[in-house]
């Protein structure tokens, strides 16, 4: 009888049980933008603009020890300077950027990823879910032994 209570605990109930409102509330879920996708997508644009701010930041640098060794006045290093300070700033502010950003995406994905897979467990449990079955869910363990009343 128990191993009869768990196994209808897990059959999957179907949208029939839900109200307008609850349906609804999945729709909206369900609708959500593809923040997983999003992520791999921004790590391989940051990726990109990255390594270009690296490499132009590697190219001034390089010239303006190059045109140090080439001139008398070191006041005409000024623009070269100029010019190699912009790039590793830039470097810095793209790579800081990208991180906040990817930190950003990440934790979405990640409140995104839990809410859908809540909402599937939801899915399958009978209308009104025991608070124990929620825990064990989110600790991923498995339910503890309940005890059978008889009603007889």
């Amino acid at each position: 009888m128990m191993n009869e209570d768990r196994d209808r605990d897990d059959e999957p109930i179907g949208d029939l049980w839900f109200t307008n409102w609850e349906q609804q509330c999945i729709q909206h879920l369900e609708n959500e933008p593809d923040y997983e996708g999003q992520v791999i997508n921004d790590r391989d644009l940051a990726t990109q603009k990255t390594w270009c701010c690296f490499q132009n930041s590697a190219a001034s640098i390089a010239q303006l020890y190059k045109d140090r060794l080439q001139v008398q006045d070191v006041s005409s290093l000024w623009v070269p300077f100029q010019i190699a300070a912009g790039t590793v700033t830039t470097l810095y502010k793209e790579a800081t950027d990208a991180i906040r950003r990817q930190g950003e995406i990440g934790t979405q994905c990640g409140y995104q990823r839990r809410n859908k897979e809540l909402l599937n467990w939801a899915r399958k449990k009978r209308r009104n879910i025991r608070r124990e079955d929620l825990i064990s869910y989110l600790a991923g363990k498995p339910l503890p032994p309940r005890p059978h009343h008889s009603h007889r």
